[in-house]
Formats: C-alpha cells, sequence, structure tokens
C-alpha cells in the first residue's frame, strides 16, 4: 500500500480552525486488501458537534455525524472512521476490504469544508497462465470499472453485456438484463462469481475437467489467460460393507477408463466413453461424467486410470484398496465376536459374585450351628 502527494491545490479558511492545505493524494492497493484515506486536520475535534464526511462521484460514501457512523452506496459494513481518530484531528476512512469498483477519486470533508482529495487506484493482476488439477475449483480473473451511483443508500450500476471465449470459441455470454448463455459443453458447470455490480467479471469452475484446457479470454480485458489442467491422483480406500464406488472422469471427452491388479499387469478395458458401455456391473451415471460399480470385491481392488480417447493421455489415476479395520470401522464378525467376549466376562463376573455370596452364606450358617451346639453343651 502505497500513498504518494501529488500538489498543493489551494488554501482555505476552516472558520474557527487554523488555514490548512488542500492535496490530492493516490493511494494504491491489491484487489481485495484493506485500504487507508488518508485525512487529518491540525486541531483536536468535538466529535458530537462535528460532521466529517467521504464522498466519491459526490454520493455519500461514511458519514460521522454528531456522534454517529454510517455508511451508505456499497460500502456499508466495510468502512469506518474511528471515533477516538477523529478526535485526535485523523479524518481517516478505514476500508476493511477492496472491491475492484472502489477505484475512483475520494473527498474528504470537515462541517462541510473539503480538505483533500484521495485516488485510491486497484490493482489486480491477469495471470498468463494457471495451471490446476482436475477436480480442483478455480476461477479466471476478469475485471472492469462500472459506472456507480447510489440510490436509497445503495450501490446501483447499469446492466451490462460481456462474454467469454476459449480458443476463439464462447463459453460464456451474459447480455443486458442478466441473460446468460453457455457452450455445450460448459453448460452448467461454469459461471461467473456473484460480484458483477462490483467489477468482477471473472470465470468460475466448481470443477475443472481436462476439457477445460485452453486459451480463455474476457471481452473487457485485452489479455488472455491459459488454463492448464494436471492429471487427477487419488486413493480410494473401500470396505465390503460400501457395495458402491464412484469415479469421477472430469472430462466430457472420449475416454477410456481401464482397471490392473497391480503395476506389473496388464491393463483391462473396463469403460468405452465413446461407444457409452461398461462391463458388467459398471454404468455411467451423472450424464456420463462418472462411472459407478454396484458391488465391490476383492477383485475389484486395484489400479484405475482414465485415459484420453485420442490422444492415450492419462487423465486420472486412482488406486483402489480395502481399508484397514479400526476403532471405528469394524466387521460384522468383530462386532460379534467382541459382543460374545463381552458376554463372557458377565458371565464370570456374575458367577465369582455367586460364588462368594454363597460362601458366606455358608460360613454363617456353620458358625451358627458351632455357637448352637457350643451352649448346648454348656447348659449340661
Amino acid at each position: 500500500m502505497t500513498t504518494v502527494l501529488l500538489s498543493v491545490v489551494s488554501l482555505v479558511y476552516l472558520g474557527t480552525m487554523s488555514a490548512a492545505a488542500i492535496t490530492s493524494l493516490v493511494e494504491d492497493v491489491n484487489i481485495g486488501d484493506p485500504a487507508i484515506l488518508s485525512c487529518t486536520i491540525k486541531d483536536k475535534v468535538n466529535v458530537d458537534s462535528s460532521n466529517v464526511e467521504w464522498k466519491i462521484y459526490d454520493q455519500t460514501v461514511a458519514k460521522y455525524s454528531n456522534g454517529n457512523f454510517m455508511s451508505y452506496c456499497g460500502f456499508n459494513g466495510r468502512v469506518d472512521i474511528p471515533r477516538q481518530n477523529i478526535e485526535m484531528g485523523n479524518l481517516s476512512l478505514f476500508m476493511t476490504y477492496t472491491v475492484y469498483n472502489d477505484y475512483g477519486v475520494y473527498e474528504c470533508y470537515f462541517n462541510g469544508i473539503h480538505q483533500l482529495d484521495v485516488t485510491l487506484r486497484i490493482k489486480a493482476t491477469i495471470p498468463k497462465e494457471l495451471i490446476v488439477e482436475a477436480g480442483c475449483s478455480i476461477w479466471i480473473p476478469c475485471y472492469t470499472r462500472r459506472e456507480m451511483r447510489c440510490v436509497e443508500g445503495q450501490r446501483a450500476v447499469d446492466a451490462i453485456s460481456f462474454n467469454w471465449t476459449k480458443d476463439n470459441q464462447n463459453v460464456f455470454q451474459m447480455v443486458k438484463g442478466g441473460r446468460r448463455r453457455q457452450g455445450a459443453s460448459e453448460k452448467e458447470r461454469v459461471g461467473v462469481l456473484s460480484d458483477i455490480d462490483n467489477g468482477n467479471l471473472s470465470l468460475a469452475f466448481p470443477e475443472a475437467y481436462f476439457s477445460d484446457h485452453g486459451t480463455y479470454r474476457c471481452s473487457e480485458q485485452k489479455n488472455a489467460t491459459v488454463l492448464k489442467i494436471r492429471d487427477h491422483k487419488k486413493e480410494i480406500e473401500v470396505t465390503l460393507e460400501e457395495p458402491i464406488l464412484a469415479l469421477h472422469l472430469y472430462t466430457v471427452d472420449p475416454a477410456d477408463l481401464f482397471f490392473q491388479r497391480d503395476n506389473s499387469s496388464i491393463p483391462v478395458p473396463v469403460c468405452n466413453n465413446y461407444y457409452d458401455k461398461c462391463n458388467q456391473n459398471w454404468r455411467y451415471i451423472d450424464k456420463g461424467h462418472k462411472v459407478e460399480l454396484d458391488t465391490v470385491t476383492r477383485d475389484h481392488l486395484g489400479i484405475y486410470t482414465v485415459r484420453d480417447k485420442h490422444s492415450n493421455k492419462t487423465l486420472c489415476s486412482y488406486i483402489v484398496r480395502m481399508a484397514a479395520p479400526n476403532r471405528r470401522q469394524t466387521t460384522k464378525v468383530e462386532k460379534s465376536q467382541n459382543l460374545e467376549r463381552k458376554e463372557y466376562h458377565m458371565d464370570v463376573k456374575v458367577s465369582v459374585i455367586i460364588f462368594f455370596v454363597l460362601l458366606f452364606f455358608c460360613f454363617g450358617m456353620y458358625t451358627s450351628c458351632m455357637n448352637y451346639h457350643e451352649r448346648k453343651r454348656g447348659s449340661k
């Protein structure tokens, strides 16, 4: 965050305040970072009888008036003019985070008198290349400045039209009025972030597919971004109590699924995406984006690979193995054995208790008999 003093514009008389120079400042921040728009006066301030106001394009951003703070125009909840700072003559506006549409010239006022201007410049980097593993979420940034106005204290912008292309083919388009159009292979899988009104037109992928790789360009900026997808690797632990196994292909292009017991065995075809066919007990689900196995047996433990039909490139690798039993995950046999052990130990405890009860009873009877015979001898 850097602040640059540009020029001294003029001098104004602040009533009972001393004369001060009106200056113009520049504040550079990265998008999303906090910002401080500096504005100070020399004298201490009676907060309860003073008025501090920040504006942009003649629209009020924040105001501290007669001891009460208010924020407007899309800045609600993320700006502040601390009371203790005002008392010391510090009228600075604090932003907890910035959005791209915060870009602009802000004006600081004290008791209705203009103090200075601060130009806030938001820096956003458009990467030339992005690399992500298949199945992970990612978004490709694109920003544009939107003309801002306030309606009943809230930020309002005009409708916008823009589009995204991949390798010069449309993948997403928004036209005025909020209507959205997507490419056939990207339909229901790509969209834009919910921050368009703040100038964020970034393209979002909840799950990246191998078929998503390519060069992307936003109509609102000059630079393009190349998206590259790494192969997906995952280890999956299964138990015979969980009969369903689902594997994600992470592509809309034709691909085959192969299985091998280990690295030394020969891969065996399981599913052919091109012909939409699978071996027994396997089937395609989720519009052909996944394959599912109905019943898992030990014969299904091993290595599964997804390969592109045309290039034979490995897209995904899955190692499926039997999960080791633990305290939270035991088989039915083990649970039955544990129950039998508990019942056995309970029977032993009950038997021991009964034995000692009988022993004390017999001892008591024996003692009573001996005392009786002693008394009888004594009476003779």
